[in-house]
């Protein structure tokens, strides 16, 4: 054994996170590709982040056309808009797994979302009791990631965006 992993013991397939992948069909771990790199959720899910790649790319091919980029410079700014375009072409990639692996099995993608749904919602303090201060914010923090509601409402958001439908848990909760 080598002293890197003295100690530590590494099991393939395993995670940290609520749902392991595995030979399970509705993992939300098929979602997640290499452009991810460790990411809380897939690159599908930051669609501000797309916006913003789009953009640039928009930008930086305006300003190569209209040549104002100094000659010196030229290539590297084509190097660096290279890397946004492929980087764009991977997110834009990753929704469309993420579309494929939901058309494999919808209904049952939804009824995952539904039992999440429900979950958050018995998980979550109503708005009432929140608004009359009767919570603890930072122990109902606490309490979440105890029982892994973090992990819940993060699933429900991964296959929230990738079934195309709205993924803010915040109207899951209950008004009293």
């Amino acid at each position: 054994m080598s002293k890197a992993n003295a100690g530590h013991i590494i099991v393939k397939g395993s995670s940290r996170k609520g749902n392991v992948g595995g030979d399970n069909p509705r993992s939300i771990h098929r979602f997640f590709t290499a452009i991810d790199k460790g990411s809380a959720r897939p690159a599908f899910c930051y669609p501000k982040k797309k916006e913003y790649f789009e953009e640039e790319v928009r930008r930086m091919e305006k300003t190569l056309a209209s040549n104002m980029v100094h000659p010196e410079r030229r290539m590297a700014y084509e190097h660096q808009l290279n890397e946004h375009k492929k980087r764009l072409d991977e997110i834009h990639e990753s929704f469309d797994n993420a579309q494929k692996i939901v058309a494999e099995d919808p209904d049952g993608w939804a009824k995952r979302r539904e039992e999440l749904a429900e979950q958050i919602k018995e998980g979550v303090p109503s708005r009432k009791d929140v608004k009359e201060r009767r919570v603890n914010p930072f122990a109902n923090l606490r309490r979440e990631k105890v029982e892994g509601l973090e992990d819940i409402k993060n699933e429900y958001r991964i296959i929230s965006r990738a079934m195309g439908e709205e993924s803010n848990v915040g109207f899951l909760q209950k008004e009293k």
